[in-house]
């Protein structure tokens, strides 16, 4: 059962053609769908899909783009959603320089605080980051003891080698591989050990118009062409990855 590790199947861009977009998903091997939420306000919809589709995972968690969205008793809804679906995994959250540099102070204490919740509850966390590893890093180096996937993950060599060591760390490569060309990046990809690489779509963002036709948005049927590129890069078959990828989101999901 392939799954893509990262998705908004509750955005408006996509929800309307569920139906469809989870069927054209399932010819191509992937039955399996994470679907993070980013605010209060569409935690619910992560829930009421899964609760539909048993195989949509939920996960739920405050992106950096939404710290200024808040109430003030988050943290309980929070707590309590954990608490009532123990299936539940914790993300998107993380930190970003690059859009919203004016919160940083408040990304860093929302970050932390979603993160002991996930230490508490004892759940895998979906980590979003541009531009902040230098802040990440001393972070994330206090809650080894949790798992904690890099999301549409682009590093550079040096820090991809310290993250590397860490022993609860997975890597999830997304669509925006499929254009990139640089060297350094097929580097990346070749030196991520085998039981930590996993991959994702970011769907309905991250949309590659050379290998998504007559879309206006991504799906997880496209999973398929991300498979694709890193076997190509690693030189190996698509049906090993595969079984590989497969085990490595059971190992990242099975205590939720």
């Amino acid at each position: 059962m392939l799954t893509d590790m990262h998705c908004h199947l509750q955005d408006k861009q996509i929800f309307p053609y569920l139906s469809d977009v989870i069927q054209k998903a399932k010819k191509k091997g992937i039955n399996q769908f994470l679907c993070c939420g980013t605010s209060e306000s569409d935690w619910q919809s992560v829930l009421n899909l899964h609760n539909k589709y048993p195989q949509i995972i939920p996960a739920v968690g405050i992106h950096p783009w939404e710290i200024k969205t808040l109430s003030a008793n988050w943290t309980d809804k929070f707590a309590d959603i954990l608490t009532e679906n123990t299936e539940c995994i914790v993300g998107e959250i993380g930190l970003d320089l690059h859009f919203c540099k004016d919160t940083i102070a408040e990304q860093k204490d929302i970050l932390i605080t979603q993160l002991e919740i996930a230490r508490e509850f004892n759940r895998p966390v979906c980590i979003h980051n541009l531009k902040a590893w230098h802040l990440l890093l001393p972070i994330i180096s206090n809650f080894t003891d949790i798992k904690i996937m890099f999301h549409s993950f682009s590093c550079s060599l040096e820090i991809t080698q310290h993250l590397i060591k860490m022993t609860n760390t997975f890597f999830s490569f997304s669509c925006t591989i499929l254009d990139n060309q640089k060297k350094s990046f097929s580097e990346i990809i070749n030196i991520i050990p085998d039981n930590k690489l996993l991959i994702e779509t970011d769907s309905p963002y991250l949309l590659q118009k050379n290998e998504s036709k007559n879309r206006n948005y991504n799906e997880p049927a496209n999973l398929i062409f991300v498979l694709e590129k890193i076997a190509k890069i690693r030189n190996i078959s698509n049906e090993n990855l595969r079984k590989q990828l497969i085990i490595n989101s059971e190992n990242f999901i099975k205590d939720t």
